[in-house]
């Protein structure tokens, strides 16, 4: 996982990363575009959804400590999916 998170952070900090019109991908160093943020917003949607899946499964456990947890992991997932897929409709 540091190793996803290494490569997303260093991908936005390098430059941005564009695809031309045969589907290549690009980076242009010193240029900030709105699409390069589409993957690792996605990238964070699902490590939001996957979490909030595990604190799902582990609630019968301790439910009165997790699920609070559970549902502002939830409302966060549904925000960052929210913006992924809106920034995808857009700028992709």
């Amino acid at each position: 996982m540091n190793t996803i998170v290494f490569f997303i952070l260093n991908a936005v900090i390098a430059g941005t990363i564009y695809a031309d019109g045969a589907g290549y991908e690009h980076q242009v160093h010193g240029s900030f575009s709105p699409r390069t943020l589409i993957v690792p917003l996605g990238v964070i949607t699902f490590f939001c959804l996957i979490s909030t899946l595990l604190l799902g499964l582990s609630m019968p456990k301790n439910r009165k400590r997790l699920f609070p947890w559970h549902k502002r992991l939830a409302a966060i997932t549904l925000i960052m999916a929210i913006i992924h897929a809106t920034m995808a409709l857009i700028f992709h």
